[in-house]
C-alpha cells in the first residue's frame, strides 16, 4: 500500500489529478476501512472497480459511510444496505455527491444513472452515444420477442433524459441527456406548461405522504391548487400530454 497520512487518509497524489480533489475525506476513510488497497491500484484498476464494486464491499461501504456521514452504526451489513436505502432525500443528496468520485468516471467523475446488461458497465462504452445505440437494439430486439410483427426502426438516436450525475464548473450537478430531437421536444412541451401556468395559475401542494420512502423509492405525493379551476386545468394539462405523444 502506498503513502498513508497519519489521519487515515490516502495520498491523493496517486490519484486522478483532476478527480482528486472531489474525494472527501469521509469518502476517503470509509474506502480505507473496506479496501486500502485500492489507493495503491492504478487508475484504470480503480474507475473499474468503482463502476462495478463487489456486493460485499458495497455493503461494507455503505456501513462504514452511514457511519462517516450521519454517525449511524449498524451491526450488519445487511442492516446498513437496507438503511442506505431509507435516507431522506436531503440525505440522499448528500450522499450521492459523497460517494460519486468512487463511482465516477473521468476529470468530472460522470456517472450515468441506469441499468446496464448482466457483467456490462459504463467503461464497456466509449461515448453515450454507443450505450443509447446498445441500449435501443436491447429495447428492439425485446420488442420483436413480444410482437412477431413488430417493425423493427433503424436507430436514430432515442436517448430522452437519462440521467447522470457530475461535477460541473467543479460542484456537483444533476444532468439530463438527450439527444437534440429530445431536447427539442423537452423545451416546447416546457413551453406549453408555461402558457398553461400563465392562463391558470396554480401549485403543487404536498401531501401527507409526499417524499416518503417506499419499496426502494419515494412516495410522489402531490395535488395540483389552481384556485377552483383545476378541472380545468386537468384538462388542458390532458391535452398537451395527448400533443406531446404525437409528436
Amino acid at each position: 500500500m502506498k503513502a498513508i497520512k497519519s489521519d487515515t487518509t490516502a495520498d491523493l497524489r496517486h490519484f486522478d489529478r483532476g478527480a482528486a480533489r472531489f474525494w472527501s475525506p469521509e469518502l476517503r476513510r470509509a474506502v480505507m476501512k473496506v479496501r486500502p488497497e485500492y489507493f495503491s491500484w492504478p487508475l484504470e484498476r480503480r474507475a473499474g472497480y468503482g463502476v462495478a464494486i463487489p456486493k460485499r464491499d458495497a455493503a461494507s461501504l455503505d456501513k462504514a459511510l452511514l457511519k462517516e456521514l450521519f454517525g449511524k452504526s449498524y451491526a450488519t451489513r445487511k442492516e446498513a444496505a437496507a438503511a442506505a436505502g431509507r435516507l431522506s432525500l436531503d440525505d440522499q443528496d448528500r450522499w450521492n455527491e459523497t460517494v460519486l468520485p468512487l463511482h465516477g468516471i473521468g476529470e468530472d467523475c460522470f456517472y450515468l444513472n441506469e441499468s446496464f446488461a448482466k457483467n456490462k458497465h459504463i467503461l464497456d462504452f466509449d461515448t453515450v452515444r454507443a450505450f443509447d445505440e446498445s441500449d435501443y437494439r436491447f429495447q428492439e430486439k425485446a420488442r420483436r420477442k413480444e410482437d412477431p410483427d413488430y417493425c423493427a426502426k433503424p436507430y436514430r438516436g432515442s436517448l430522452y433524459l437519462h440521467w447522470a450525475r457530475l461535477y460541473f464548473d467543479g460542484r456537483f450537478a444533476y444532468a439530463t441527456l438527450s439527444m437534440a430531437a429530445g431536447y427539442i421536444y423537452a423545451r416546447l412541451s416546457d413551453a406549453a406548461h408555461e402558457v398553461l401556468a400563465n392562463v391558470i395559475p396554480h401549485r403543487y401542494m404536498p401531501g401527507k405522504h409526499h417524499g416518503k420512502v417506499e419499496g426502494g423509492g419515494w412516495q410522489w405525493d402531490l395535488r395540483v391548487d389552481a384556485n377552483g379551476r383545476e378541472g380545468i386545468f386537468e384538462e388542458l394539462q390532458r391535452q398537451i400530454w395527448r400533443y406531446e405523444q404525437e409528436l
